[in-house]
Formats: structure tokens, sequence, C-alpha cells
């Protein structure tokens, strides 16, 4: 199939959402990377530019899982044109999956992205420090927040809406906000222990990035309830 687009106007765009995506889950897969090009303002000006080119006609979700793989083919090579993001992403293949009544079944093995060196939330540490006694659980803790099946399971059933503030991304940004959500691990540190196997409806919130941040300014975090009741005493103050 003959290239309808040009790389050096798709990639910035693509890079820009994986980074995006990056921000609340550890991986992009390919088919979230399209679907996010197909509700981002510059890619469906993108796709339809090249859904607009002679040849023959091809639908918009095919042409951005085009982009997408003509990327995942250029990050392997010396290409001019992808050299200044060498070495900014992991490459590995995942399963991409869907929900049945039976639970998640694979569907097929994709291409993935995650961040070479993800940006630190304000309450994580650096896996470079010295460690003392709680930490190590703390990490997991994170790792539970970031972990893209357990936050999957945890948004689809509570919906990416903040159960502090209420906040709808999709509604209060459109297509940009769209699923942009962070998941807040509910079980106390000092509760977890080696054997601890995450649940991710009972263990995980879905909370947006300000509330996030507010759990964690205290440590044991607050509570929802209790940062609910913060906010409550504070409009009252007005």
């Amino acid at each position: 199939m003959a290239q309808r687009f040009y790389e050096a106007e798709v990639f910035p765009v693509i890079i820009r959402i994986i980074d995006e995506i990056c921000q609340y889950q550890d991986y992009a897969d390919r088919y979230e990377i399209a679907e996010r090009l197909l509700g981002d303002e510059e890619g469906q000006i993108l796709v339809e530019k090249a859904l607009s080119s002679d040849g023959p006609k091809i639908s918009a979700k095919r042409i951005a899982g085009n982009m997408v793989d003509w990327f995942s083919a250029d990050i392997t090579k010396d290409s001019p044109i992808i050299a200044q993001w060498t070495g900014r992403y992991i490459r590995k293949r995942v399963n991409r999956q869907r929900k049945t009544s039976s639970g998640y079944k694979r569907v097929r093995e994709v291409w993935a992205y995650g961040l070479a060196n993800p940006n630190i939330y304000p309450e994580e540490v650096s896996d470079e420090q010295t460690y003392i006694e709680g930490t190590v659980r703390k990490i997991l803790i994170n790792a539970y927040e970031r972990n893209t099946q357990a936050r999957l399971a945890c948004v689809e059933h509570y919906g990416a809406k903040c159960q502090v503030c209420s906040i709808d991304f999709e509604k209060h940004y459109g297509l940009i906000g769209q699923g942009y959500i962070h998941v807040h691990h509910v079980v106390p540190l000092a509760e977890v222990q080696q054997e601890y196997e995450i649940k991710p409806i009972r263990d995980l919130r879905p909370i947006c990035p300000n509330c996030h941040a507010m759990l964690h300014k205290r440590n044991p975090p607050f509570t929802i309830e209790e940062l609910k009741d913060i906010i409550k005493a504070e409009k009252g103050k007005k």
C-alpha cells in the first residue's frame, strides 16, 4: 500500500500521544495510539489529509493504524526523522485484550511503547535511592497504580471520573481528555505484605492528578472520604 502521509508531520503527533498516555499508565499500545490519533485535533487533520490523497479509499481507522505501524517500523531504523527520539522509549510486545463475559482474553500481540525514563509522581521514590523499611512496599503500590491491566479493570468498573472531585476529563476537555485519569491504591502500606495480590476493583480508585497528589500530601495518605471532607470544608469557608 502506498504511503499517504509524511513522517515528519505524523511522528511528532504520535510522540506527543505516547507521552500523554504514559503519564498515567506504563505502556501505550498500537491500538490505543491509533484511537487517540482519531480523537486528536492534529491527528484528525493528518488522517483527513491522507484520506483525501489519490488511491483506493480506505477507512480513517486503517489510516491511523498505518501511521502507527510506520512509526513502529521507523523507530527501529537509523531514520533521520526518528533520530531525535532514539532511546526515548522501551518497545515491547503486549497482549491486546478485550473484556468478555468470562474475563479478559488475549486478542493478539501488538507493539507498545513505554517511557525509558518515566516522570516520577510527587509521592513516588526513585529506584536509585537507598530504601528504608516500607519504601519497597511503596514502590509496589506505585507499580500497581501504573500497571496497565490493573488500571484498565479499575477504570472500566468505576469510569474515568475522579472519585474525589468528580471531574471527567472528556466532558471537560472533549476528545483530548478521553480516558485520562490516574488510579490510586487505597490499601494502607502497612497492610501490604510480600504475598499481597492486587484486586483492581477492591484496591484501586480512579483519581484525577490533582487529587492524587493531595491524597499523598500526608503519610499515611488521606483517605478519599477525608479529602472530600477537606474540599467540602474549604468550600464552606467561602
